[in-house]
């Protein structure tokens, strides 16, 4: 029987971690959060296995810009006792300078996530979408990689 309760615990520290690595300056170690043959997108572009994985978030790291990223509304759905599959609303604060800035949030997007529980028992990222819903004007243009779209969906 699955315990739906500890699952979810164990998922939302998962989407936790890959906000907290990429926002912490820790983002080349994202790629230990998937799966081997793990897989991101965003509109236009995809990364997947771990080589590809590493090189992207190895990139993000360099990137000199503060990021914070509020992670909210999981809907999760355990589809079997080593998978399962969410959505969360993701609203991104990016500012161009060290530290403090205006708050101002740079994007908002869904991430489309479906998860694997690995023979270690952890969970990790089988694949992870950016589905844009709504970026500044500017944000098209200079986006962060976990951002950056060739459209913004209309709500």
């Amino acid at each position: 029987m699955i315990d739906e309760t500890s699952e979810r615990l164990a998922i939302e520290a998962l989407v936790a971690e890959f906000a907290w690595r990429i926002d912490h300056g820790e983002a080349a170690r994202v790629p230990e959060l998937f799966t081997q043959d793990g897989r991101f997108a965003v509109p236009g572009s995809a990364v997947e296995g771990q080589d590809q994985l590493a090189e992207a978030f190895s990139a993000r790291e360099r990137q000199s810009h503060t990021t914070r990223h509020v992670c909210t509304n999981l809907r999760l759905e355990i589809l079997a006792e080593d998978r399962a599959r969410g959505t969360v609303l993701v609203t991104l604060y990016r500012h161009d300078r060290e530290r403090l800035g205006e708050l101002t949030p740079f994007a908002v997007n869904d991430y489309e996530d479906r998860y694997e529980r690995g023979v270690d028992g952890r969970w990790r990222f089988a694949e992870r979408c950016v589905v844009p819903i709504f970026t500044r004007p500017a944000a098209e243009e200079d986006a962060a990689p976990e951002t950056r779209s060739s459209r913004t969906r209309r709500a």
